[in-house]
């Protein structure tokens, strides 16, 4: 799992895990995510705050804190959902973020999600790309073909 540190200013938050996974897309429009099953587990607790980098001489430290804004924090109440679109080499490519921990910290509860059983609906009528199979995207993009 990744846990995202894209912005300085987030530090303190709750560290959230999410994992990405980049996929083959028809087009960047049109396409939906289907949620069908899922099982979780609900625990105790809180999650380990976002770290903040700090200089140590010549090096760094991470020092773990919980911010001003750690007790605000809303999640995202999707399970699945489409990230950032990108084309590479000519394939259209299509980020899908998994987000399998809930977390409310005002009641200090962890929803773990162990499976996520979902589908990507493509849009009707789109074409596939006619790109020859491309060794190094191959380990990148997972291409599907729906009949």
């Amino acid at each position: 799992m990744n846990i995202r540190l894209s912005s300085s200013e987030l530090w303190g938050n709750p560290a959230i895990p999410e994992r990405r996974i980049n996929f083959g897309v028809p087009s960047e429009f049109g396409n939906t995510i289907e949620v069908l099953n899922t099982t979780h587990i609900e625990l105790s607790g809180n999650i380990i705050p976002k770290p903040k980098l700090i200089k140590d001489g010549d090096f760094s430290s991470y020092q773990y804190e919980m911010g001003d804004s750690y007790f605000q924090y809303q999640e995202n109440p999707e399970l699945v959902l489409f990230g950032e679109f990108g084309i590479t080499r000519g394939i259209n490519n299509q980020v899908v973020k998994i987000l399998p921990v809930k977390f409310d910290p005002g009641s200090n509860k962890i929803k773990l999600y162990q499976r996520i059983l979902f589908r990507i609906n493509y849009t009707r009528g789109a074409t596939f790309s006619q790109q020859p199979y491309d060794e190094l995207l191959s380990s990148r993009t997972k291409l599907i073909r729906v009949h």
